[in-house]
């Protein structure tokens, strides 16, 4: 969903994507928006807030999982999180999650980073300019082959 706010400062009603997108379309609506917000309780890696750090979007995501191997404090708004059970309602339905446990994002904070986006903008592009900065250092194309090449050596000894 995209919520962007008119030049008079009312917020339209949001955007709702249907279909997929293509990447030049995707990378078309990162460019066009003011902040990525994505308050998971839990990524694997977390591709949608690297893609949005890459084109220097401000991201907005909770302090946890595996976007922490790529953002912190300079470079993204964390939301803090505190780890509680995953709901009966959830694992009843898929089971594999009994048990486990998640992420569950501070809503204040959250709000907080939200605003503090909207407030200071010139805050939010250097935060994003620094996040695209350190995914060009960590995760471009030719240093994640480099890594890439660095392991399969070591695994062929």
């Amino acid at each position: 969903m995209i919520a962007r706010q008119t030049p008079e400062g009312r917020t339209p009603a949001p955007i709702r994507l249907l279909d997929p997108l293509g990447e030049n379309e995707l990378a078309a609506v990162y460019r066009g928006s003011d902040a990525f917000v994505l308050p998971t309780r839990g990524e694997g890696f977390g591709r949608p807030m690297l893609e949005a750090a890459a084109v220097g979007l401000p991201v907005i995501t909770t302090r946890w999982s595996g976007p922490c191997d790529f953002l912190d404090d300079r470079t993204a708004y964390l939301v803090d999180a505190a780890l509680t059970p995953v709901p009966e309602s959830v694992w009843t339905e898929l089971p594999r999650f009994k048990g486990h446990r998640w992420a569950e994002p501070d809503v204040a904070k959250l709000a907080a980073h939200m605003a503090s986006v909207v407030a200071d903008p010139v805050r939010a592009a250097a935060v994003g300019a620094r996040a695209a900065a350190s995914v060009r250092r960590t995760h471009s194309p030719a240093v994640v082959a480099a890594r890439i090449q660095a392991r399969l050596a070591a695994l062929r000894g």
